[in-house]
């Protein structure tokens, strides 16, 4: 006599079901860290507050820290707006204006936040440093330092690259800021030459750095670089 089938046991066919369901949502689950190509994102960006030395920072952690600040001086710079700028600058150290990549500790001028605010309206000259090639001071008054050193070019709105933490333009002068402003975050503007005849070498830098005082990031430098005679 055959033996009769055996009944299926419908809760051997749920369990399988929800075994099947688990193993697929685990399989589609990226990790907390993952980047979108699926790499471990190691090196995430640390909290704002703790961050004391800007300069230890990668490129993306000082650009989460401070693009949107920076971008907030580098508006202030262009439209000339030295009230804002004011509000900006290092309590204690003020701001310095290099000319030029090499960053001169002791003929460089620097500015308080209070001096910072009446620059637009001034009509005195100051000896800035020398000129790269003939030696020559360079005596300007703000707005004619601003036009020559500041916005030279458009780098609020047409700047090729920016770098954080980064050196971009490489002219063939020192470039000495990382040592100058070794706790700083610093934001390099950087536009590439356009007239053909120069070969490329029409390139200039706007660079800013912060320095963080009493949990807030100001305005400690203000360089230009291009290249140089």
């Amino acid at each position: 006599m055959a033996n009769a089938p055996k009944k299926n046991n419908p809760f051997w066919f749920i369990a399988l079901l929800f075994g099947a369901a688990w193993l697929c949502s685990a399989c589609n689950t990226k990790p907390q860290n993952a980047t979108p190509n699926g790499q471990q994102n190691t090196n995430p960006p640390p909290a704002a507050d703790t961050i004391t030395n800007g300069s230890l920072l990668t490129p993306q952690q000082a650009k989460a820290v401070i693009e949107q600040h920076a971008m907030i001086a580098l508006r202030a710079l262009a439209e000339n707006n030295t009230m804002q700028l004011a509000g900006m600058v290092h309590p204690q150290k003020g701001v310095r204006f290099s000319p030029y990549a090499f960053v001169n500790t002791d003929t460089d001028m620097v500015f308080l936040q209070q001096q910072v605010a009446k620059l637009a309206a001034e009509v005195q000259k100051y000896t800035w440093g020398t000129f790269d090639g003939s030696g020559e001071p360079i005596t300007l008054t703000y707005n004619e330092y601003r036009k020559k050193f500041v916005t030279d070019k458009d780098y609020l709105n047409k700047a090729d690259s920016v770098g954080y933490n980064q050196i971009i333009g490489r002219g063939n002068s020192l470039n000495n800021r990382e040592k100058v402003y070794d706790k700083a975050i610093i934001v390099e503007y950087y536009q590439n030459g356009k007239n053909p005849d120069f070969g490329g070498m029409d390139w200039g830098s706007l660079v800013l750095a912060f320095e963080k005082y009493n949990g807030q990031w100001y305005l400690t430098g203000i360089m230009h670089n291009s290249w140089t005679i």
